[in-house]
């Protein structure tokens, strides 16, 4: 699973092609789009929860925790900092 948790350039669909979200968000699932059978992607969650609030990073935590059960590796893109 690839995670695009950079929400300053939000670009790792473009990279991989995929030009559109998916329509209807409304749970961590319906961001995941599948690249191939070996590759899925975790995109737009910025439409669900606000990545710039310290206080969702327990959210995000969760989010992290519940898919490490589905997935042999998480990569994960960040912001980021000067």
């Amino acid at each position: 699973l690839l995670i695009d948790f950079d929400f300053e350039n939000m670009s790792i669909n473009t990279l991989l092609g995929i030009k559109k979200y998916k329509e209807k968000q409304k749970y961590v699932e319906d961001c995941i789009i599948k690249i191939d059978n070996n590759l899925d992607l975790l995109c737009g969650i910025d439409k669900i929860i606000n990545l710039k609030e310290i206080s969702n990073s327990y959210i995000i935590k969760e989010i992290i925790d519940r898919l490490k059960k589905e997935y042999d590796f998480i990569l994960i893109t960040t912001t980021e900092k000067d």
